[in-house]
């Protein structure tokens, strides 16, 4: 099969490719992105080899794509899929991670673009200048974080939903033509016309659009118990990281839900499992895996200006946006009681 444009994106760049029958995202990417990427896996290789345990979220590996590799000018995209060659653009690198949508049958996603300050010194001035003005005019400068897009699966072509109504202008009503799938796709102008007193209320939407109260409630308390995993997990490493998104995926598709809480929890760990380089599995595993796709995830993605900074302390750039984010999360957990 070969790799065909990226159908579930909530914002970022255009042109990225996925492989469904491999589960792989290949998106271009600069040099910077490649070793911080190659750092943080070398680093847990490391620690697995050395047999030393951490406990579950506190290392870097647990919140971002799995890293399979690089693709360069000339190279083709079969090397990895195993699928019939396709040439890659001229002058272009690319990395290959895994496809996160994968597995979900129904999917809405929400993209918050972490931190006040969006751009570091490699930026030209006039990026820089407009960086900044689209801070200080949205949450990005109030609560070091901003929803960059949102795409929500949809019951209908008509029916939109009844929350935030004044921003409806905002949003790309899309049919699927295979199977009839409805989305509403939110532009980055959602995000920037949200303010202090209502980003609450888009995170809302994002979580309560098409699931019942009770599983409402149950994805809440996930998602709020990630962010806290994830903000102690940054406190613990000397990073940056400007410009990156935290990438909430959710199943809209309620027949996926099993009635079972227990079977409902493994559905939905909190983080993704262990990683190795040995990861291969006959076709039985694969069907099992199949069955074990997750209903939820969060997971740190556009690290094209991360890096690590020995002796410089956490990123409190990003650190105030997730304390945000778990505070909005009490609120709704409260909201609830």
């Amino acid at each position: 099969m070969p790799f065909k444009p990226s159908e579930h994106q909530a914002a970022g760049h255009a042109g990225c490719l996925t492989d469904d029958e491999n589960g792989l995202f290949v998106k271009i990417t600069n040099q910077q992105e490649i070793d911080f990427y190659n750092s943080i896996y070398r680093e847990d290789q490391e620690a697995l080899t050395k047999g030393i345990e951490a406990p579950e979220g506190s290392k870097l590996v647990d919140w971002i794509p799995r890293f399979y590799g690089t693709l360069n000018d000339g190279d083709q995209l079969s090397a990895i899929s195993g699928t019939s060659p396709t040439p890659l653009p001229n002058g272009k690198s690319y990395i290959v991670l895994e496809n996160l949508y994968s597995g979900y049958s129904k999917p809405s996603i929400i993209d918050i673009k972490l931190g006040k300050v969006l751009t570091d010194d490699s930026a030209d001035s006039e990026k820089q200048e407009r960086l900044r003005k689209v801070s200080e005019s949205t949450t990005s400068g109030s609560h070091h974080f901003r929803i960059c897009g949102m795409k929500l699966y949809n019951k209908s072509l008509t029916d939109l939903p009844k929350e935030l109504p004044h921003l409806h202008e905002t949003i790309i009503v899309r049919q699927n033509d295979l199977n009839d799938d409805v989305y509403l796709e939110y532009d980055k102008f959602f995000g920037r016309k949200l303010n202090g007193d209502n980003v609450k209320d888009g995170i809302k939407l994002f979580l309560s659009n098409a699931l019942p109260p009770e599983l409402y409630a149950m994805m809440v308390e996930v998602y709020w118990k990630r962010l806290q995993l994830l903000y102690n997990c940054l406190l613990d490493h000397e990073v940056r990281i400007i410009a990156g998104s935290l990438l909430f995926i959710l199943e809209n598709d309620l027949a996926r839900y099993p009635p079972n809480s227990k079977e409902l929890e493994a559905l939905n760990p909190l983080t993704k499992p262990a990683f190795t380089n040995d990861d291969e599995s006959d076709d039985d595993d694969e069907d099992e895996a199949k069955e074990m796709n997750p209903l939820s995830s969060l997971n740190f993605i556009d690290l094209a200006h991360a890096k690590h900074v020995p002796g410089e302390g956490y990123d409190e750039n990003v650190i105030i946006g997730v304390e945000n984010l778990v505070k909005i999360f009490s609120e709704l957990k409260t909201e609830l009681e």
